[in-house]
């Protein structure tokens, strides 16, 4: 990752690089051994998005030095412009691409030349969201933190002062990032108006649609196949045809889900809804082995408890504890008893 700051002829003031879903990879002692897509549909859909975010649209960005966002999953960012631009926003709900933007603007404000590099390499690989819950939190919150971004940086928008940013950058993330899912959300309703009404042509909407599906495959096959052909990190070709069909049915069950979530982030940031990151389940990074460690001794574990559970000590102990009238029964008894003896 310093391959682009020794490079440059200008000041980098941040770089970033490629992350990818360690989901089912094997992982020896912290390093990866064996690559493969997710099994989980969920991470699988995030794999995709992912190779296709990075390699595809952030290495575009950087040809024109016009980065949004370096992720803070993994990113390298100059010490002393970040400290000079305020550093991680404290109140931020998108604190990369809050404290990229400032950092650009430092800059800008300056009159000073910088740049954004990215590398298309996988220097970091992250466990993902497993389900759709967790998902959700996460994107919910990127969505509010998007939104709260423009509110914050909305002097930059179609601003010629801040140049690229101004009117390359963020025109581009407002419209179709910002903007889409409530455009999608509105169009899914005129839709079905149509629909209910019967003012849909059916000569066309078919095309179209059919049109718009098979688009959004082929950006997502050439991006896998570029992938493949430039890293092969998956060594069979059912790995890549997993991602392949992941493909086709990625527009038809995963875009809307994170089109209600952004929707769901900007309510909860209208509202002023308070956002936490919430507990994030993760698997861990044992390998195949120690997973079948931890499998066995917790079956030996239950095995023992099992056994234990029959011994008469456990199925005396499991006896039901005398209520306190039984106690008073037990008293009055025994009383009794001595009374007798007394007579």
């Amino acid at each position: 990752m310093i391959k682009p700051i020794l490079s440059s002829k200008v000041r980098v003031i941040a770089v970033g690089a490629t992350l990818r879903m360690s989901n089912n990879c094997e992982i020896e002692e912290g390093v990866i051994t064996r690559v493969r897509p997710p099994k989980a549909l969920i991470p699988r859909f995030q794999e995709l998005e992912y190779i296709r975010s990075y390699l595809l649209g952030k290495m575009g960005w950087e040809f024109i030095n016009a980065v949004p966002n370096v992720s803070g999953g993994l990113g390298m960012f100059d010490k002393e412009i970040a400290i000079k631009a305020g550093g991680y926003g404290a109140d931020s709900h998108a604190e990369d691409m809050d404290m990229l933007t400032r950092m650009a603007a430092h800059m800008m404000n300056n009159r000073l030349e910088y740049k954004i590099g990215y590398i298309p390499l996988s220097c970091c690989w992250t466990e993902g969201p497993p389900n759709i819950q967790i998902l959700g939190r996460q994107r919910t919150r990127w969505a509010s933190g998007l939104f709260q971004m423009f509110s914050d940086h909305r002097k930059i928008l179609f601003n010629p002062s801040y140049k690229r940013l101004g009117l390359i950058t963020f025109p581009y993330i407002f419209i179709f990032e910002f903007l889409a899912p409530i455009i999608e959300a509105f169009g899914i309703l005129f839709a079905i108006f149509l629909l209910f009404y019967g003012y849909v042509n059916w000569n066309f909407a078919p095309l179209i649609l059919l049109y718009s599906y098979t688009f959004a495959i082929m950006i997502s096959s050439i991006v896998i196949i570029w992938d493949q052909m430039t890293f092969k990190y998956y060594n069979t070709t059912r790995e890549v045809l997993t991602l392949f069909l992941t493909a086709f049915i990625e527009p038809i069950l995963y875009h809307p889900m994170i089109m209600f979530f952004s929707l769901k982030g900007y309510f909860s940031y209208i509202t002023s809804r308070e956002l936490a990151w919430g507990t994030m389940t993760r698997q861990g990074f044992d390998s195949e082995e120690e997973r079948k460690k931890k499998e066995q001794a917790d079956k030996d574990g239950s095995n023992t408890k099992n056994n234990d559970d029959n011994t008469p000590s456990s199925r005396d102990s499991k006896k039901k504890k005398p209520s306190i009238f039984d106690k008073l029964k037990r008293k009055k008894k025994q009383t009794g008893d001595l009374d007798s003896l007394k007579t």
